[in-house]
């Protein structure tokens, strides 16, 4: 049935043209409705569950609709399944306004969703099947009750995609048979987190048939997620070499996996030279030797993650002379859980991207070699240990982007201001731990642009100072006063501000009260929920002073649905004179009495719910 909103909404619809047609002639009238240009316009301003409504209006209506407005709009498609409703993805409604790093899973609760139900899902799904490119398929029942689980049954109607991620779905061998049978157009295939029909993991070789991979003809790339849980998922290695050998990949991906040897002897790859992007997983002790001679027939290979969750394994320099030799295109490293005995980083002189997360064994030495004899556009440094003391280095000019998540932060940050050279290069930077108390922030990156950083008041003193940065991000306010965030707002040409902590502003004899003429260049500020109570006027004047701007908040939902909080928020001047949407999203719904109470309580105060994500335990509120 429809909400109350959507069946007013249709009406005001039915009723413009009921206007029309008592007033115009019916010639007039058929002209009217024969002009999709017009029609487009209109039911272009419908929400997702209104137009379908709109389809057993007239055939005008259906053919704009469905031939019109839906292939320009409904491309790229996410659905959300949930015990209650489908949601489905607005991308009328879609901006690529989430480029900070961290912030995906901000974005994914944060875009627009239309909620449907189960019989208007599959009305859409079954009209829209064959124009969908890009599907996504996300299972929300996980976050319910783990006995519960969810099948997608209708992707033989999307005959022409080519990209295809499913997200803790539970897929049966028939599935993969359909979706052989009926997709053959497809190119990239996920599989994050998904069960067979038991519920339990999806695993390739023991409930997974990846022989139905080889009937896709176009599939390029192919990923396998599973949980990281203890003990660790096994996969036996043939069952690698055979979609290596029978597939033509250029990427595959099998994440925490581990992949162990089950016993048959080594094989050469059928279509290494086509493979371009390689993580094969936890590789076991047994596993290694077979893993580093399979190297040798990736000669394209420009991507390659190593993971060895064991002692006993070391990555030394001849794994480094091996890809030196054998893959002369490897652009991208990643070394995860590694222990390593590397004499000199620089052999693989190619290297423009590395990542080291909880690798052992990395020396001062290494890090020389590999800011200054590597010709690196992006460093990352996660729980790894410097060993030893690091000498000044000269910082190749290449480098675009550093992110430094580790205890041994202070002897980093001297290399960096120890270099003589300046990194004109470099345009972002993620200091997850620890303070920079240094000046090379600003004396060594003139074009530095975005920033993320634990707390902004530890270098404010450089901070203000830097005309060139447009985006900043921290994750604690510890010692910051609202003057000195005043001060960023209006002082700094930023483009985004993002307050992602918990923490709240000591000083609150200071909470400004109104903006007056605080005029920014900020597009967007993220901050916590109470950070904007505490000085909603002030926020709410700040969004009046500058149109171009949008707030974001976030918290717990028993603070932000409640209902004195939402009486006063709506009843304020700016929101009454100018909001036109405000989305609610990551709302946990357990009833659908409570769905429905939510939606009852923003109508008395003169607003409907537009869109909301059954998710987890906090929302987020967009004006």
């Amino acid at each position: 049935m429809m909400s109350k909103a959507n069946k007013e909404s249709t009406d005001a619809v039915n009723n413009r043209f009921s206007v029309l047609n008592s007033t115009i002639s019916m010639d007039v009238y058929q002209k009217l409705l024969r002009n999709s240009r017009i029609l487009e316009k209109i039911l272009g301003y419908l929400s997702l569950e209104e137009q379908l409504e709109c389809l057993r209006v007239c055939n005008e209506f259906h053919a704009v609709i469905t031939k019109v407005l839906w292939r320009k709009y409904c491309q790229d498609l996410n659905i959300y399944k949930t015990p209650y409703v489908s949601l489905i993805t607005d991308t009328r409604q879609v901006e690529n306004v989430w480029p900070a790093a961290g912030a995906a899973q901000l974005k994914e609760m944060s875009e627009p969703k239309t909620c449907l139900t189960f019989e208007q899902c599959n009305t859409f799904l079954m009209q829209i099947g064959a124009k969908v490119r890009h599907l996504g398929v996300f299972s929300e029942y996980a976050n319910f009750e783990r006995k519960l689980g969810v099948a997608f049954r209708y992707i033989q109607v999307f005959q022409n995609l080519r990209v295809l991620s499913y997200h803790r779905i539970v897929v049966s061998d028939n599935q993969l048979a359909l979706m052989a049978r009926h997709c053959r157009k497809l190119q990239k295939l996920k599989f994050i987190e998904c069960t067979c029909g038991a519920l339990k993991t999806l695993v390739p070789g023991r409930n997974f048939n990846a022989s139905h991979f080889i009937k896709m003809p176009q599939l390029r790339e192919l990923m396998l997620q599973c949980k990281l849980t203890s003990p660790l998922v096994e996969v036996e290695s043939h069952v690698l070499h055979e979609m290596l050998s029978k597939l033509k990949l250029r990427s595959l991906i099998m994440k925490n996996f581990k992949v162990v040897d089950g016993g048959q002897d080594t094989v050469r790859i059928g279509n290494g030279e086509s493979l371009e992007v390689f993580n094969a997983g936890i590789i076991s002790l047994g596993f290694w030797p077979d893993f580093k001679h399979h190297l040798k027939d990736f000669g394209n290979l420009r991507k390659l993650t190593i993971n060895v969750r064991n002692c006993y394994t070391l990555v030394n320099s001849s794994v480094l002379e091996l890809l030196t030799t054998s893959c002369r295109k490897l652009r991208n490293l990643s070394l995860e859980n590694c222990d390593l005995y590397i004499e000199d980083f620089g052999i693989v002189s190619s290297l423009e991207h590395l990542t080291l997360l909880s690798c052992g064994g990395f020396t001062a030495a290494n890090l020389q070699q590999v800011l200054q004899d590597l010709p690196l556009r992006s460093l990352s440094l996660t729980n790894t240990r410097v060993l030893g003391t690091i000498t000044r280095a000269r910082i190749s000019p290449a480098l675009n982007v550093l992110l430094v998540d580790t205890i041994y932060f202070r002897p980093i940050s001297e290399v960096f201001q120890l270099n003589p050279n300046t990194i004109t290069s470099l345009h972002t930077i993620k200091w997850a731990n620890g303070d920079i108390k240094d000046s090379w922030l600003l004396d060594k990156c003139p074009q530095l642009k975005k920033l993320h950083i634990p707390n902004p008041y530890l270098i404010r003193h450089n901070l203000l100072k830097m005309t060139s940065l447009e985006e900043l991000s921290f994750t604690s306010c510890k010692g910051c006063s609202w003057c000195f965030l005043l001060l960023l707002i209006k002082n700094l040409k930023l483009r985004r501000l993002h307050a992602q902590t918990s923490e709240g502003i000591d000083e609150q004899k200071e909470v400004p009260q109104n903006a007056c003429e605080v005029k920014t260049s900020l597009k967007e500020i993220l901050m916590p929920f109470h950070m904007f109570r505490a000085a909603q006027d002030f926020w709410l004047d700040l969004l009046s002073l500058n149109r171009q701007m949008r707030l974001i908040f976030f918290g717990d939902y028993d603070d932000m649905i409640n209902i004195n909080f939402l009486r006063d928020f709506v009843r304020s001047p700016y929101v009454c004179n100018n909001l036109k949407q405000m989305r609610i999203c990551g709302l946990v719904m357990d009833t659908d009495y409570m769905r429905n109470y939510f939606a009852c309580t923003l109508q008395e105060l003169g607003t409907n719910l537009s869109h909301y994500r059954v998710a987890n335990l906090k929302i987020t509120i967009e004006i």
